[in-house]
């Protein structure tokens, strides 16, 4: 059959988790894990407050700031061993480091929402 996550339904999902994301008053709600892992929060420009993203989510894994990811990949590498977590922002070696900075997706500036363009196919099998 036809897989789950294609491109068009992965944008899909990352547009209805922004409506989500960007109702009024989230950031009083949502959950403040303060994972040391750089791109895997957001901060309201509002409350100032940040939150952690829902790592079971299909868009955590797939819409990542590669361009944030990469530019400290060094770094995170301790932290790959130590947690679990840390594989959300492992870039899958299949995939070369121009094809991932097109398709960095960060959190747009002061929100809790992200930007969800349509991700190359390449990008989906590998991940």
């Amino acid at each position: 059959g036809e897989p789950l996550l294609t491109p068009e339904r992965l944008q899909a999902i990352c547009e209805v988790d922004n409506v989500l994301l960007g109702t009024d008053g989230y950031d009083l709600l949502c959950y403040d894990g303060a994972l040391p892992i750089p791109g895997l929060a957001s901060r309201s420009s509002m409350s100032g407050r940040s939150c952690s993203l829902q790592l079971t989510s299909p868009t955590a894994f797939f819409y990542v700031n590669w361009q944030l990811v990469l530019a400290i990949e060094k770094q995170l590498r301790w932290l790959r061993r130590v947690s679990p977590f840390a594989r959300v922002v492992e870039p899958p070696p299949s995939v070369s480091r121009e094809l991932l900075l097109a398709t960095s997706a960060g959190f747009e500036r002061g929100s809790h929402t992200r930007s969800c363009p349509l991700l190359p196919q390449e990008y989906v099998e590998a991940r």
